[in-house]
């Protein structure tokens, strides 16, 4: 329940341009690593399984806001 409304409150604020973004210099490798774990834990409890290779070399940033980043790729996996 608090998932739902947590995503229902995000798009109000999509709705009125009142998102905040914390924009931070994200390691790739690291991040979409910690993803994919979570991602395989959910999965798992649904008795479904991810498979995930990362082929980002070492070293590689990118800027981004690492919460509303992770919130589009579990919208993307749950569709």
């Amino acid at each position: 329940m608090d998932s739902l409304l947590n995503e229902l409150t995000a798009y109000s604020k999509l709705d009125t341009n009142r998102i905040p973004y914390n924009f931070d210099r994200l390691d790739a490798r690291d991040y979409f690593y910690d993803i994919a774990q979570e991602l395989s834990l959910d999965l798992k409890n649904q008795n479904a399984e991810l498979r995930y290779k990362n082929f980002v070399p070492e070293g590689v940033l990118f800027v981004g806001d690492a919460n509303q980043l992770e919130r589009v790729i579990h919208n993307i996996v749950a569709n």
